[in-house]
């Protein structure tokens, strides 16, 4: 896929997220995979045409299908008018972490260590008071006898 030289101001994790979408679609899709090759278009300046449109929407949120729909409208579009530059906008990616069953372990086997740490150290705070408490009292009481 050819770059231009225009930047869009989005993170390069945005931008993968979106490329890797493309290209997984161009697997499968020969149209869409001649689209992607067109010199006219670029990962940037798509990422600028979705941030611009997000941006007309007025919206905060959308849903991965809706930005991947603007993705793919861009480079179905011959002509498209990209719209204002990007900056100043904040993008949040989702991401889904696949775990192996030894990392879920690890991860139970962590959490579970951490809560019995703060379990002794909630029972070991409260003792301390107790005593604390106790040896007030109790010297409350001496002061009381003299």
């Amino acid at each position: 896929m050819a770059q231009t030289a225009k930047k869009a101001n989005v993170s390069d994790e945005f931008k993968g997220t979106i490329l890797a979408y493309l290209q997984k679609q161009a697997e499968t899709d020969t149209v869409l995979k001649q689209k992607l090759d067109n010199p006219q278009k670029s990962i940037d300046e798509c990422c600028d045409y979705i941030v611009s449109e997000v941006r007309k929407s007025g919206r905060c949120g959308f849903a991965d299908n809706e930005i991947y729909g603007m993705a793919l409208h861009y480079y179905d579009e011959d002509k498209i008018d990209i719209g204002k530059s990007s900056s100043g906008c904040n993008v949040v990616v989702n991401h889904t972490i696949e775990l192996s069953d030894e990392e879920k372990e690890e991860a139970r086997r962590v959490a579970f260590n951490r809560a019995v740490e703060e379990q002794k150290r909630k029972i070991t705070a409260t003792t301390e008071r107790k005593s604390e408490k106790k040896t007030e009292t109790k010297n409350e009481k001496q002061l009381e006898l003299f």
